[in-house]
């Protein structure tokens, strides 16, 4: 670290590189300080010349680098700003303080827990289906470029080959794009031709790999990899992990299918697969918890409160709490976009903040549509009796909800008994301030 000549350094007029995070196949990762907002950290990488020496490299990046800017979403690490000081080629990133998916496979020395595992393929394939929406392909998930941050949410890096569907990109320059152990089979024979299944197969052998803490296909030589991605047959997580169920394992090696066309066609296919799989058991804990307090109620208490009125309340909190979940994403993505605004006026790239700028309106407009059909859903609440709400509600948050949601309910009953108060119900700023961390 001492002898890396960019530490200590200035670069682009404000940004101070602190230390070197991490280095792999693209390039170098740096910690680096906004001098002018020092207490704003960020990730950059450094691209390696061997790339950036080849013919026509600058066009491809800038073009790459503005694509990816449009990737806008809570499980993909944000790009704020992208350069080039004389031959080096840089990134500048949202710095994730957390860690990656390969060193916690690693320190597990196994498995990772079912319901961990589920949540971090959750979060991964929800990034996919959002960069696939915008004809971007990844082409090299793996756990290396999977941060988890201290909340737990999975965020996914290094768009760094990503290109957009059907465009000719930086293979140009005859490189060999991917990681052999995720690689799909027609990455390998063709990755010219590969569409956004191929990293379908790629989270499959991550989810995989969490499952059962191992790769499925290993060797001494890349090339012996390869050949098993194209050949072998797709190995049962269960041969690895006993414990996995038979369902879960049909939904590993659905993903991991040699064909494309025998795959989950897409990531939000494969996504909500995995929600069908969680789903009855939290629909089992449900019935059992209404029955023991079922049980417990007086007839006087249960006749009093219909089925169909329970329902109805049952619907305004779900709402209620996925609008308060909604804003609050927003919320985190703006102070990003307020950031990349900031940080691309000051290095005078005029473009990008105009884009910024109209990211953060939008942004500002979402919140307000969100907290709007969130009064509306709370308001609602109020009409009813306090102990049909609390006999509604008493379940409890459900297996696999996550701490969050939990949250977003105690938050959203809050508020229910303020209004009833006499309270005002709360405005965008409030309840903003009041999301979890």
């Amino acid at each position: 670290m001492e002898s890396d000549t960019l530490i200590g350094q200035i670069i682009h007029t404000n940004l101070s590189i602190k230390k070197k995070l991490g280095q792999g196949g693209m390039g170098t990762v740096y910690l680096a300080e906004n001098l002018k907002l020092r207490e704003k950290k960020y990730a950059i990488k450094v691209l390696r010349r061997e790339l950036t020496d080849k013919p026509g490299f600058r066009e491809r990046f800038y073009e790459e680098a503005r694509h990816q800017a449009q990737l806008d979403h809570a499980n993909i690490v944000q790009m704020y700003d992208y350069f080039n000081v004389g031959d080096d080629f840089f990134l500048v990133m949202e710095y994730v303080d957390g860690q990656a998916l390969g060193d916690m496979i690693d320190t597990a020395n196994g498995p990772l827990p079912e319901k961990q595992a589920l949540a971090i393929i959750r979060d991964v394939l929800a990034a996919l289906n959002c960069a696939h929406s915008k004809g971007i392909l990844h082409r090299d998930v793996k756990a290396s470029n999977v941060l988890v941050d201290s909340s737990g949410r999975a965020r996914l890096t290094d768009f760094g080959i990503a290109r957009q569907a059907g465009a000719r990109g930086f293979s140009e320059a005859g490189m060999m794009l991917g990681t052999a152990e995720y690689m799909s089979p027609e990455q390998i024979r063709n990755p010219e031709t590969v569409d956004h299944r191929s990293d379908v197969y790629s989270a499959g052998i991550l989810l995989f790999e969490m499952l059962t803490g191992k790769l499925p296909y290993t060797a001494s030589s890349a090339a012996e990899v390869q050949r098993q991605q194209i050949g072998a047959p797709v190995p049962d997580p269960r041969a690895f992990h006993p414990a996995i169920g038979k369902r879960l394992a049909a939904i590993v090696t659905r993903a991991m299918c040699k064909d494309p066309d025998r795959r989950f066609q897409g990531c939000l296919e494969f996504q909500k697969t995995v929600d069908d799989y969680i789903r009855p058991r939290r629909l089992w804990w449900t019935v059992w918890a209404f029955v023991i307090l079922a049980s417990a109620a007086s007839a006087f208490y249960f006749f009093q409160t219909r089925p169909e009125t329970i329902q109805a309340v049952r619907g305004h909190m779900q709402s209620a709490t996925s609008q308060y979940a909604l804003l609050c994403q927003q919320a985190r993505t703006l102070k990003m976009k307020q950031n990349g605004l900031r940080l691309a006026r000051q290095s005078g790239n005029s473009g990008l903040a105009d884009d910024f700028a109209r990211q953060v309106v939008d942004i500002h407009a979402n919140m307000n549509d969100f907290a709007a059909n969130y009064v509306k859903q709370v308001t609602a609440l109020t009409s009813y009796s306090g102990a049909t709400v609390r006999q509604a509600l008493s379940e409890g948050p459900a297996e696999g909800d996550s701490r969050d949601r939990a949250q977003y309910r105690q938050l959203a009953l809050r508020d229910v008994r303020s209004i009833v108060a006499g309270g005002p119900p709360p405005d965008v700023q409030s309840m903003a301030g009041n999301c979890p961390p």
